[in-house]
């Protein structure tokens, strides 16, 4: 019986210890979002606008299976939103089981000009990730969490990734 307290232990400990880390990210991107003038919500319901779901679902060819934290903002006098998503794994990335842990990714999602160009999802691009739309809304994802270094990569790249949805633009 003695074996099976410190299996127990070990396992209540790994847990605590996967909270507390979680914790620590998250409170990290508190401090991070609040210097930009951000909100972080935790956890992030995706709604209508921007339609978070349907960008990741374009992305992806089918619906994120759990939403992480996300956060909402202001760039260039356009409203932004970045959110962690995980979808299911598959091919190289899983066996495809039920019980097959997924992939997490982080997007960040911000409106169309009324002069953009209507263009089937863009796929892979030079940044990394993957750019699409949806209706008037764009969204350019790469693999990983919210953590600071991606919310800083997607806003540093954001200005070239809304370019690619000008008229005239050369994909």
């Amino acid at each position: 019986m003695r074996d099976w307290l410190w299996i127990v232990v070990v396992i209540v400990g790994v847990l605590a210890a996967g909270m507390v880390r979680e914790r620590w990210r998250l409170r990290a991107m508190e401090r991070f979002v609040m210097q930009r003038g951000f909100t972080l919500h935790s956890p992030f319901i995706p709604g209508e606008h921007p339609p978070m779901a349907a960008l990741a679902e374009q992305l992806e060819g089918r619906r994120a299976t759990r939403w992480g934290a996300g956060i909402t903002g202001v760039i260039d006098g356009l409203e932004i939103t970045v959110a962690e998503l995980e979808t299911p794994a598959r091919g190289s990335d899983g066996t495809g089981s039920l019980n097959t842990v997924g992939i997490w990714w982080v997007m960040v999602a911000w409106p169309l000009g009324p002069n953009a160009v209507a263009t089937d999802p863009i796929g892979p691009w030079e940044h990394g990730g993957e750019l699409t739309r949806q209706g008037h809304w764009a969204a350019w994802r790469l693999r990983g969490n919210l953590t600071q270094a991606n919310v800083e990569a997607l806003l540093a790249h954001l200005p070239s990734a809304r370019r690619q949805f000008e008229p005239g633009r050369n994909r």
